[in-house]
């Protein structure tokens, strides 16, 4: 309850700015403001526990084209502000949710000392190219949305309540955006967000040769990043402890990557679950033989399915396809030019668009890449040394689901500008971090003795001789 005259305090301080500007900029401020009002009080109303899921639903839910993203919103993007508050919220106002029996942390400390070494290590020399590139603001706007969206949670010491919450939240909202993805391709065209921003005169961004499901997040990539982690979160959770409704879930995302068409996300859920596939019969205490076999089977049916779907074959063919690939292999030669030209030591944090466009006018359509250019290769290596960590920590702990979500994430905007231009996706990165280093571990096999004794079992003793010898006469 003492958040509550917290809350109140910011109503009023912002409905007083709200009267300030009213009479200068009319209605437009004052319900931006209003709507900032509602969104700070309810995010220290809830219960600590729940922000990082209250993340994932926001962002899924939120029409993306109606959230900001100028001005001060590119450098700290609203959603990600949320990560900003939970950890506020646990450090400086102390509050805790309860772990309700959850089992104690089981990272090494030599892991996660490793890992905030090399956040901090990467931060670091972030923070030089930024200093040293030509354009330094662009460089300090970009670290700042992704110190929010990512590096801040590893500020956060426990959050196992959280992890939990946030999994199973994260596997209803993709299991719910797979489905409407689905409708979307039968219907060819979005019943709820695109008849909302028809209404509001934003219009379609569909100009594909054939319909890619974007559920709300306006572009099928962005969907289809999303919904890669959740997909590999539910197929690895039911890899771990055989709950039927994880694998539905993690089956219906997965069925929602496809909707998208998006041929790199497809191939990151493939990859990912394969690699969920080996951690499952190495670092499982209980080798689940028989849901790896299951999984195996399904895989392989699926895959003839997905190399069938009329759409993916159709956009194989098409005039996209070509003029795709074409870019891409301009982007990879641009690249290296690029990178080149900044000595390999980056041209300055989200640089890479304006860096390349000095040599060709393409967009890079590679995270990695875009990283290569802009941070350069320690920059490149570091980012690299902190998701294998982080992979390394939740393989560790057998937490299957966390490493393939993270691990199928990282391929998924490997295919897409990603990481430079699409600040809000820099979330994503933060929510998996609190998994991998958080999760859940496998369950594990309390086995009985090897030859157990039943209460019926007569037992034989050997009485105890004499105390001590008898003593000479």
């Amino acid at each position: 309850m003492t958040l509550v005259p917290l809350a109140a305090i910011g109503v009023i301080g912002a409905t007083a700015v709200a009267v300030r500007f009213l009479a200068d900029s009319g209605w437009e401020i004052l319900a931006a403001l209003v709507a900032a009002t509602v969104f700070a009080a309810t995010m220290f109303l809830l219960p600590v526990g729940w922000l990082p899921a209250a993340a994932v639903v926001a962002f899924a839910v939120v029409p993306n084209r109606l959230v900001p993203s100028e001005s001060i919103f590119n450098a700290l993007p609203p959603i990600s502000l949320i990560l900003a508050i939970w950890v506020f919220r646990r450090l400086v106002l102390g509050q805790s949710p309860p772990t309700g029996g959850l089992p104690a942390p089981t990272t090494p400390p030599a892991l996660r000392i490793g890992t905030w070494i090399a956040a901090a290590a990467f931060l670091a020399w972030s923070l030089l190219t930024a200093v040293r590139s030509e354009y330094s603001d662009t460089g300090f706007s970009w670290l700042s949305s992704l110190t929010v969206g990512m590096l801040l949670p590893l500020l956060v010491p426990d959050a196992r309540a959280e992890a939990r919450t946030l999994r199973s939240t994260w596997l209803v909202v993709g299991l719910v955006a797979g489905a409407y993805a689905a409708v979307e391709v039968v219907l060819q065209g979005s019943p709820v967000w695109g008849t909302l921003y028809d209404a509001l005169g934003y219009g379609s961004s569909q100009h594909w040769s054939v319909y890619r499901a974007e559920v709300s997040f306006g572009h099928p990539l962005f969907a289809a990043a999303f919904l890669t982690p959740a997909a590999l979160l539910g197929i690895g959770s039911w890899l771990a402890s055989g709950r039927t409704w994880h694998l539905v879930a993690g089956l219906v995302a997965a069925v929602g990557v496809v909707a998208t068409v998006s041929r790199g996300a497809i191939l990151a859920v493939a990859l990912g679950a394969g690699l969920a596939l080996v951690l499952a019969l190495t670092v499982i205490p209980r080798r689940p033989s028989r849901r790896v076999a299951q999984l195996t089977a399904l895989a392989v049916v699926g895959g003839i399915g997905v190399l069938n779907f009329p759409a993916l074959t159709a956009r194989m063919d098409s005039l996209d396809a070509v003029r795709s690939s074409q870019a891409r292999d301009i982007a990879t030669e641009v690249t290296m030019r690029a990178a080149a030209n900044a000595g390999w030591l980056g041209s300055g944090p989200g640089t890479s668009g304006i860096s390349g466009r000095e040599i060709y006018d393409v967009v890079i359509e590679n995270s990695l890449f875009q990283l290569l250019i802009s941070v350069g290769v320690p920059g490149l290596a570091l980012f690299l040394a902190l998701i294998g960590l982080l992979l390394l920590t939740a393989a560790r702990r057998g937490d299957v689901a966390s490493a393939a979500a993270l691990a199928g994430y990282v391929i998924a905007i490997t295919g897409f500008n990603a990481i430079d231009a699409v600040r809000a996706l820099h979330l994503m990165l933060g929510l998996l971090l609190i998994l991998t280093l958080h999760g859940a571990p496998a369950p594990r096999l309390h086995r009985p003795p090897l030859f157990p004794r039943s209460p019926q079992e007569t037992r034989f003793e050997i009485a105890p001789g004499p105390s001590r010898l008898l003593s000479r006469s």
